[in-house]
């Protein structure tokens, strides 16, 4: 379903912009302004934003169990790697010739 598009002479947008300005927010029309020596612009509306990922996940507030099965995780990998080795082996991996170079 497509919208109609308006067109407005340049004289009248500047006289009525606050209006105009409040029809392309909210009623989400595009209004076209031309000039009478043949240029124009178009004022149209932002996309709606999207819903962020990061707020679709938090929707309930969290509870002392959400809390105690966080903590409960803590720590939980200690021991699993030499930690230091692991270091070692991703700084030498760093100049390794297998790498791509990315310019």
């Amino acid at each position: 379903m497509s919208k109609e598009l308006t067109h407005i002479p340049f004289d009248e947008f500047a006289a009525n912009l606050s209006e105009l300005f409040d029809r392309v927010v909210h009623e989400r029309e595009t209004i076209i302004v031309a000039r009478n020596d043949g240029t124009s612009a178009v004022l149209k509306p932002l996309p709606a934003p999207k819903m962020q990922r990061a707020s679709k996940i938090h929707l309930h507030k969290k509870t002392e169990a959400d809390y105690a099965a966080f903590f409960s995780a803590a720590g939980s990998w200690k021991d699993l790697i030499d930690a230091e080795a692991f270091k070692e082996e991703i700084a030498a991996g760093r100049g390794s010739e297998r790498r791509p170079v990315i310019q």
